[in-house]
């Protein structure tokens, strides 16, 4: 095989994760342990040295020979490797047959030892490609809304399971996944928030700790099914979104952007326009992100958003409209008669 070509790395249990590919050999394993579907048929490429790691069998897998099976991870090398250099470092999934592959896109510096900061987001990023592997109807990596609700829930429910008072690293990945969507114009297909949103909730009740990796899929599925955006909804966001968006490619300040962004939810009557636009101004508001300016109107606006932020949570659908009481029901149209008695309507012909 040529200098790109795979070759076959099987993890040791005492590798210690200082560097990207002693990290990817002990979370190989820790898949395998708690997906045992997996065993045998799946495994992760470090891009940036070119090499396989997975207990792989081959026949089990679907190729005729190891080196079939070396041939097709070298293609998608080949592939992943092309895109790297046009967009950066990118991770990206391939599949043959019963073989699941992760390309762990990186760069040299990966290779040192690993901080904690980067230690997270490589689970995060390892977790969220397995989701979309195991998780039903999740593998449109990229190009399905619901697909991608499903892997973020599925990497975070792996977070909490490790760590299940950190509800904070939850609403930290819905705060960029809506910065993405809202502010820089990202592609429809990552809007996450809400699905995120109800993870973050459900954690304040739940202990994360004892849900079992099996069951970690089922609630993956489940919160994506209940969340995921329609394409309707979608465009309606999108619409509501641009102006802003079109301010910072026209050069326009950030504060400009966010101001804009302010009437645009103002305005919307959509609940779920304004949620996923309030999940990125919230902390801005708040101060825990940027600086923005605090003039009087400003603060006229934030009182605004937080009391359509306090009604839509009070009253969900019917935020802005009355509310329907027994007899305290207003009508926008005259009340309908009395219908008259079957027997006074009816005359019967003798």
């Amino acid at each position: 095989m040529g200098a790109d070509a795979a070759t076959l790395e099987k993890p040791q249990q005492d590798d210690i994760p200082l560097t990207l590919p002693a990290l990817l050999k002990v979370l190989v394993h820790l898949a395998e342990e708690d997906f045992p579907q997996l065993k045998g048929k799946f495994g992760v490429v470090d891009m940036a040295c070119k090499k396989l790691i997975g207990n792989v069998d081959p026949r089990a897998a679907g190729f005729e020979s190891q080196d079939d099976m070396l041939g097709f991870v070298s293609e998608a090398m080949r592939e992943t490797a092309d895109f790297i250099r046009q967009h950066g470092p990118n991770s990206s999934l391939r599949a043959y047959k019963d073989f699941k592959v992760i390309l762990f896109g990186s760069d040299t510096g990966d290779q040192q030892n690993v901080t904690e900061a980067r230690l997270r987001q490589v689970m995060n990023t390892f977790f969220h490609e397995l989701g979309h592997l195991i998780v039903p109807f999740a593998n449109d990596a990229g190009t399905n809304c619901y697909a991608e609700c499903a892997a973020d829930a599925f990497a975070m429910i792996q977070h909490l399971r490790r760590t299940p008072d950190d509800i904070a690293a939850v609403n930290s990945e819905s705060w960029m996944r809506a910065r993405d969507y809202v502010f820089r114009g990202a592609a429809p297909t990552h809007v996450t928030s809400f699905t995120l949103e109800k993870l973050a909730e459900m954690a304040y009740d739940v202990d994360f700790s004892k849900v079992t990796p099996q069951q970690a899929i089922v609630l993956a599925g489940r919160l994506a099914a209940e969340t995921t955006p329609t394409e309707q909804s979608l465009a309606v966001m999108q619409a509501a979104y641009r102006p802003a968006q079109e301010i910072l490619r026209n050069g326009g300040s950030s504060a400009a952007a966010v101001e804009r962004l302010a009437q645009s939810l103002l305005l919307t009557d959509s609940t779920e326009c304004f949620r996923m636009g309030y999940v990125f101004l919230k902390p801005m508001i708040e101060g825990k992100i940027g600086q923005l300016p605090q003039t009087a109107s400003w603060q006229k606006t934030v009182r605004a958003l937080e009391a359509k932020d306090a009604d839509i949570r009070s009253n969900g659908l019917m935020q802005g409209l009355p509310r329907l009481h027994d007899d305290a029901v207003v009508f926008p149209f005259p009340r309908p008669a009395a219908a008259p008695k079957a027997a006074a309507a009816l005359k019967t012909r003798h």
